[in-house]
């Protein structure tokens, strides 16, 4: 179906819509990015060891179990 419009003025419409696109993209990345440096800035603490009681040096692994 042709098209009132020269085809320049087409490709330029998508052009528009590729750079519309690409702008959300970068928007994406840069947020990543100062959520990224605000964590390596203050990184979280861990307030105590979680309690896995088969990495325990007291215990050995249940007989039957692969590792």
């Amino acid at each position: 179906m042709p098209s009132d419009k020269p085809p320049v003025l087409i490709h330029i419409q998508e052009l528009k819509k590729e750079i519309k696109d690409l702008r959300g993209d970068i928007t994406i990345i840069k947020d990543m990015l100062i959520r990224y440096s605000q964590v390596e800035q203050n990184p979280p603490v861990m307030v105590e060891k979680p309690d896995v009681p088969f990495l325990k040096s007291s215990q050995s692994p249940q007989r039957g179990w692969f590792w």
